[in-house]
This record gives C-alpha cells, structure tokens and sequence, in this order.
C-alpha cells in the first residue's frame, strides 16, 4: 500500500476498522513515522481534525499517529503531542474525545524522552482543559509504575502542585471547571499510594476543597493503610497504568468502528465519545472506575429486547456533554433542606450506602431531572429522546420512553419469594391492584410489612422494579405517610405535578435517613387517643393461692396463673379490649402488671391493690415512652422485645405466649387497622386489594412470631387461627 492508500483508510472513521492498513503503518513505522510526526506537527499548529463539507465528520490520522507513536515509544512524538494539549476544552474534546484523561497520559508517557519538564508545565497550565492537565498527572503515574520515575519525588511535585491549587480555590472570585482539578490531581497521586499526602487530603477535604463524589475520603484512608509495595503491584497489574503496547487493539473497538452504531447515523459515523477515560472514576459520582460503572453498561451488548445498556448510554451521553451540569443537578436533589453537618454525614457514607445513593439519584435524573444548558433548563428525559440525543436501539428508547412515565411510588411489600419476586401493595391507594414484580437480587433481602419507594416497569409480559429502590425504616413509616398523605389531599395539586411531589416527598425521606436522626413518632391508642407509654408495675407476691382466688372473682379478668392475666372491658364500637395484662416476672415471686396509658395505669392499679390485698407487695414502677425504645434499643439484642421474658422452660413460655395471643387477637378481625385505610380486616376482604393487604399484615405477624421465637428459643406460635377466622387462603391470586 503507498502512503495516499494508507492515510485515506486511516482518515474515515467509519466501519470496518481499517486493520490493513493500520498494520502496514506498524510494520513499516520506520519508513512512514515522518509522515505521522508530520500529523502531529500540523495539529499542534493549530490544524483541524475535523473534515467534511459541514465539518462535522473527523479526521482519524491524528489518532493513529498518536496512538501507534505512543506504542513505537517514539520520542519525535513528545513535544508536538504536549503542544497540542495546551488547548481549552472544545478543542480537547475535538482532539481526544474519551482519552483526555487515562489515555492521553498513558500515550505522553509512552513518547515521553526522559525529561519530565513538559509535562510538569501542561500539569500547571491552568489555562488548558482539566482533562489534559489530567493526563499529564497520570502520565507521571505510568512513567512511576513503568520504573523510569521515581516514586517519591513525584508524590511530593504533586502534592507541592495541589498545595498551589487549593491557595487559588480559596479565593472567592476562582470559578469554572477547573476548580475540579483538585479533586482529579490526588486521584491520581493515589494510584501511587495516597499515604504520604493522606494529611493534606484530609485538610482539602475538611475544607470543601475536593469533590467527595468523584473519590471519597474513606477510601483515600483505607487505601493508604495499605503496604506501599503491595499497592504499587496491585497499580502495575493494571495495563492502563502501564506504557502503549498494543494502539490496534485499542482503537479497534472504538464506537465508530461498530457496524451497529454506525447504522443509527446512517453512513460515516461522527466521532461521538464521552470526555472520560476508561480508568477514569465515573463522573455519575459512584465512586467507581469509569470501565466498571457507566462505561460498562454503555459498552455491553444490547439484549434482544435492547434494554441492557440504555442507561449506561444515557449517563455516558450526559456526563460527556454536560458533566457539570449533571453534577450540580443531582448535588441540588441530594443537599437540598440539609444543613452543612447534615450534608457531610451524607458525604461520610460507606462506598455500599454511598454507591446506592448514586444510583438512585442518577435514575431521577433520567426520569424526572432537568439540567441547565446554555442557560436554560431543560428537562433530561427530552434531551436524551429529542435529536441529538445518544443513537439508542430501539429497546433502550423505549425503557428511556417508560422510566420518565413511569412514577416513583411508595409501596408496602405483602409477599416475599426469595429469588423471584415480590408482592406490593400502593402505600397511599388502598384500593390499588397489588403488584408482583420479578426481582431477583432485592427480594433475597426485602422483609415483609416494610415501605419501599420504586418505579414499576412493564418487560416482556411482567413487571419488575426499574432499578432505583428506597427502603425505610420503620421509624420513618408515620413522617413519610403523613407527607405523602398531605401531598395527596392538596386539591390544587394534580396530575404530573402530584407525581412529582410525591416522589420528591419519598426522595428527601430517604435521604434524611443518612442524614438526619430518625423521627421518633408519638404512639397514640386508637381507642382512647392518649399516646402510648410502657408502664410496668412490679410486685412481689406473698400469696399466690389468695391472688388467684381475688383475681377469679372478677367477671372482666380472664387467665390463669400458667399464663398470666388480663382485664378487659367492652367499648362503644361494640370490640372488647385489655386495660391491663398481667405476667409472670423474672422471678418465681414476681409479677408485673403492664399498661400502654397512663390514664389505664393510673385507673389500674388503685383497682388492682385493693383486690389483691395483703397477697401482693408493690415493688416499683418502670415508664418508658416507646420513642426512646426505638431510638435506643437493648444492645446486641437485636428484635428483642419490651416486655419481660419470664425464667420459664421454652415449652412452657410458648404455651402462656400463645394463650396471651389469642387473647390479645381475639377480635382483631373487626378492629379498624390504619394500615388497611381504617377499615377492619374482614371489611378489607371486600376487594381483592384489601385481601392482599390482610395478608400482608398476617405474613408479617408471623415474620415477627419467627424471629422472636428464635431469639427466645422456643416453638414459633401458629397464627393459623386468624386466617381460619377470616376463611382466608394464604396463597395470592
């Protein structure tokens, strides 16, 4: 092939990949490198990349001249491939697209003659594009990793060059992207082993100096806790730490080459790739490498129905337009209402929680979101539908298309089918169709009776949960549903607006969770209306025989010693309910008499003294408001439960537990529930919706009898006897 054949095939970036010709400029690199200096020299010039009659189609010889320079380790490459990357961020963009970042550094690297001054001077050049100053940090990672540079002087030019950085962003006036530089740099020096810079990272970050969303300072201490050696191997295993060695084998899989994607544009494939490194910590803030989070999923092959990826493509398209954007976005939603201590306790998070956190803020930027771009705000799902927006296959438009219809809802899950799926029920419609969702990962974890907010998607003929969950604590049930409640009740509110609200409600809810100390609600009976308090009265008994003999006398107590007492009394609405429950204590000579009022303690034990008499000695009073139960639970008694559990065999305690339960339920079947909309469970049954939500109480009734029965070793106690009372099947529709 003559020269004109060669750089014609190596200009198109179209498919195929021009693997001819490109090996012929390998094999003949010798004889032809003048030719690709030549390229290089023209661009550092300040010659164009882009061709075409409405020059939006690109030049590709600049990018093998780079990339096959860089594995000849050809020095003549060095100075014009500095030159051209003191450049602002369009030009970087028209240039290196995707490798301004770990690419381009690897490439420096690989040219670089020796003399480190160069690329010293591009890592200062605060004029030049972040991502290219970026390069030249990492640059001086590969030339460490490779064994020409040494470790210790280049930790300590880096930190010196961060030192600088920050005195500027102190300034009031300093503006602009480059203000992420910061951030970038100290990534890049902890592919080093952050150690020797692990104190000043701490002051940057202490100061708000560094982005905690790119890299979080957690990770910045485990690492250097690290062995110095052991890190450094881990960082040279990685070939994109390493010097080019094979430029064809990482051209050939660029976007432009693929027969697929270039069918979306028609012909000639216009180089369209995200401003970020494979290596590179992905800009969605997840804290992970580019190549194992947004640049995965946009990278793996579509399913049939070409879902898979869409919302990889979707961040990678958004990220690489408008990265700032998106950040200011998303930091807007996750902040908003936090004070600054509230917001770092957000920040502080565990790379898990963190990582879950992201996840779910970037899919409400996708279905809900808007950014500003070109000073105006524009609504994200529109953007990534309209023209100009990412070449989707079909399948993944339309998931694109469903998650903005999509609502955010709360849900109280009825059923678990660990593996398979799980059964929801609408929180706030209790007259809404439930929902079985196939979901394999989340429902090996979620619990029966719990709320959780998520987007409802419908796939092949099912339905399964979007990706975004919310999960709440129990503490957090009556906050959330009263705000969701209000929402809802505001007739001025309607429609799209109504969704938005209440999926902002959810959101802040969920964020609070981390944030802010959990709401402690006030329980309040619902059959008096004073709040619930644990009052518990003790008493020694000197006569057990004279105790049970006063206690018999009395038409409105039923029980027995076995399995203790309780005093009932009938109400208005025609339900009998306990004023008092009377149980064995810790010791043979004790019982407690427990009340949820202190109206019912103080009408209870006047009444209980007199008719016992002499048979008892009171010992002292024990009152707790539930609250504090919750917000301080026994340690390392995970479950464990307030009332005492009396020194008896297990057999015996099952039975006197059992005895107690089917007291205390004895008319729950007509007992209004709040969690069945105030209707009582057998006027529930009445739609198929209410028959899943008595079920879902009975299942979790019975999750809760399975854990304590264990924690207190005993048989599990059967609530069969409130499905018979129904003449409910257990099983679904």
């Amino acid at each position: 092939m003559q020269w004109h054949d060669i750089r014609s095939a190596l200009s198109r970036m179209s498919p195929p990949f021009p693997l001819a010709a490109a090996q012929q400029a390998r094999q003949r690199w010798d004889e032809l490198a003048p030719f690709f200096i030549a390229e290089l020299e023209r661009v550092a010039a300040g010659g164009s990349t882009l061709r075409g009659e409405m020059e939006e189609e690109y030049d590709g010889l600049f990018s093998f001249a780079a990339y096959l320079a860089a594995e000849k380790r050809d020095t003549r490459a060095y100075a014009p491939l500095v030159r051209t990357c003191h450049c602002s961020g369009d030009r970087a963009d028209e240039l290196f697209a995707d490798d301004a970042g770990i690419q381009l550094g690897r490439m420096l690297a690989s040219v670089c003659d020796g003399e480190l001054a160069p690329i010293k001077a591009l890592a200062e050049d605060r004029g030049t594009d972040l991502w290219c100053r970026y390069a030249a940090l990492r640059a001086l990672v590969v030339r460490v990793l490779e064994g020409d540079a040494d470790r210790d002087s280049v930790l300590a030019y880096i930190e010196a060059l961060c030192v600088r950085e920050a005195n500027v962003l102190r300034q009031p006036d300093e503006v602009g992207e480059r203000d992420d530089f910061l951030t970038w740099a100290i990534d890049a020096a902890s592919e080093l082993g952050p150690a020797p810079l692990l104190e000043a990272i701490r002051g940057w970050f202490g100061e708000g100096l560094i982005d905690p969303s790119v890299t979080p300072l957690k990770w910045f201490e485990q690492t250097a806790a690290m062995p110095v050696q052991d890190y450094l191997a881990e960082a040279a295993a990685n070939e994109e730490n390493r010097y080019m060695r094979d430029a064809l084998d990482e051209m050939a899989g660029w976007m432009c080459y693929d027969l697929h994607e270039s069918s979306h544009s028609g012909g000639t494939m216009v180089r369209d790739r995200p401003k970020v490194g494979r290596n590179d910590p992905c800009p969605c803030g997840s804290g992970k490498k580019f190549k194992k989070c947004c640049g995965k999923q946009a990278n793996e092959p579509a399913a049939d129905v070409g879902t898979d990826g869409g919302v990889g493509k979707a961040i990678t398209w958004l990220t690489s337009r408008h990265a700032k954007a998106v950040k200011t976005s998303i930091a807007t939603m996750l902040y908003a209402g936090l004070d600054k201590e509230e917001q770092a306790k957000l920040q502080d998070l565990d790379e898990h929680d963190w990582e879950g956190v992201q996840i779910n803020a970037m899919e409400w930027l996708l279905a809900e979101g808007s950014i500003a771009v070109k000073g105006m705000q524009r609504n994200v799902a529109e953007l990534l539908l309209g023209p100009g927006g990412p070449a989707f296959a079909p399948g993944q438009r339309s998931w694109i298309e469903q998650l903005r219809r999509r609502p955010l809802r709360l849900y109280t899950i009825t059923e678990v089918l660990p593996g398979t799926g799980m059964r929801l029920c609408d929180a706030l419609d209790t007259e809404a169709t439930p929902v079985m969702v196939h979901e394999t990962s989340g429902s090996a974890h979620a619990r029966i009776g719990s709320l959780i907010g998520v987007r409802i998607m419908e796939l092949d003929g099912h339905r399964e949960i979007s990706g975004a969950a919310y999960s709440f604590s129990h503490l957090m049930n009556a906050a959330l549903l009263a705000q969701l409640q209000a929402a809802a009740d505001d007739a001025a509110v309607q429609g799209e607006e109504l969704s938005h609200r209440l999926s902002a409600v959810i959101r802040h809810c969920w964020i609070a969770q981390y944030a802010k100390p959990l709401p402690l609600p006030t329980v309040i009976d619902s059959h008096s209306g004073d709040p619930i308090l644990l009052i518990t009265d003790h008493y020694r008994v000197k006569d057990w025989d004279g105790l049970a003999a006063a206690l018999k006398t009395q038409s409105d107590v039923e029980g027995e010693r076995a399995s203790g007492w309780a005093r009932r009394f009938e109400c208005a609405d025609g339900q009998t309910r306990q004023s008092v429950s009377i149980n064995l204590g810790k010791s043979e000579d004790r019982i407690e008499l427990f009340y949820k009022t202190q109206n019912y303690a103080d009408q209870g034990r006047p009444w209980f003294e007199a008719l016992a008499g002499k048979s008892v000695e009171f010992a002292g009073r024990v009152l707790s408001d539930p609250r504090n139960a919750m917000k301080n639970p026994p340690t390392g008694k995970t479950g464990s439960s307030v009332t005492t559990v009396p020194n008896l065999p297990p057999e015996v305690l099952a039975v006197a537990i059992e005895q107690a339960l089917h007291r205390s339920y004895a008319n729950w079947s007509d007992e209004p529930i709040p969690a069945l909309g105030g209707k009582t469970p057998r006027q529930a049954l009445a739609t198929a919706a209410g028959r899943e939500r008595v079920r879902g109480l009975l299942r979790s009734y019975e999750a809760g009898e399975k854990a304590q029965a264990a924690q207190q070793g005993r048989r599990e106690i059967s609530y069969a006897f409130l499905w018979e009372a129904l003449g409910l099947d257990r099983a679904s529709p």
